[in-house]
């Protein structure tokens, strides 16, 4: 019988959250030849290191690169965080002999968080110049994707699924809820992202079909976390306790414009039934 070779796809970052989340679901869907690695087994600060191993193990149809320094708000980044960032891809897209396409996972950041980023347009990337450490190499590494046809933005401003760390916001919500203590909100618009709905978009860009090659990932609908934890509190966990900590002021917003990829023939989950989804697999255990 001759053997179906598979898409072969490299992620990086392996052993980081959406670089761990993301390989776990292409290889549950049996549809690909997947590889993952971290800085444990490939230094991606190496240029040489980089090389060698692109070239004995691809060529890849596709890479995707998770791999960041950085951009935790619980954290101070340094220049060295640019630095890392900018090193690491370029000493990858030094290599695209070795592989046909690139899917950047970038982050709200490029659009500079100084801004209130309310329902921010792709295009919009373009105007912005952000001055923290990572949102500068986040941009300019976004930026330099829109250079090459072959390579792919999709921006994340918050995707969840239950294997999300406890500081984030629906994880809190839950780990509160279970200890019986109150929820603090500091209000704002804020998108959240079903990490199954990721890997819709992330499969469809495997497969060559689509036509953007910079997308928000962002629902169309626009919602406040005081409404997302009221949500949850009406539909989810009932007795949820929680306050919002100045009901008159709402914070910086932290969303994009999801038209482009709601144009996209695609199916979603949501941002609802995809919170459903969260907190029965977490309930379930």
């Amino acid at each position: 019988m001759r053997r179906i070779l598979l898409p072969k796809i490299l992620v990086t970052g392996g052993n980081g959250y959406l670089g761990r989340s993301i390989s776990k679901m292409l290889n549950s869907s049996g549809h690909f030849e997947v590889m993952a690695i971290s800085r444990t087994n490939v230094d991606l600060m190496n240029a040489n290191d980089v090389a060698i191993f692109l070239k004995n193990n691809g060529p890849f149809n596709v890479v995707i690169h998770t791999a960041i320094i950085g951009g935790k708000r619980t954290d101070i980044d340094s220049p060295q965080t640019t630095y890392d960032n900018l090193v690491m891809f370029t000493n990858i897209s030094n290599c695209n002999m070795y592989f046909n396409s690139l899917i950047n996972i970038d982050s709200g950041a490029s659009y500079d968080r100084r801004n209130d980023i309310y329902m921010f347009h792709e295009s919009e990337l373009l105007k912005s110049y952000p001055i923290d450490y990572y949102g500068l190499s986040k941009n300019l590494i976004a930026k330099t994707c829109l250079l090459n046809k072959n390579y792919y933005n999709l921006r994340i401003f918050n995707v969840f699924d239950p294997d999300e760390l406890d500081t984030r916001f629906l994880k809190t919500i839950y780990n509160n809820y279970i200890n019986k203590e109150e929820i603090i909100v500091n209000d704002c618009f804020f998108d959240f992202f079903s990490m199954e709905d990721l890997f819709t978009i992330v499969q469809y860009i495997i497969l060559d079909f689509c036509k953007y090659n910079d997308l928000n990932c962002s629902y169309l609908k626009k919602k406040t976390l005081s409404q997302i934890a009221k949500y949850i509190a009406t539909n989810i966990l009932p007795g949820l306790n929680y306050k919002v900590s100045n009901p008159e002021t709402l914070n910086k917003s932290y969303c994009g414009n999801g038209s482009y990829l709601n144009s996209l023939p695609l199916h979603f989950v949501g941002l609802e039934q995809g919170i459903k989804n969260y907190y029965k697999k977490l309930i379930d255990g």
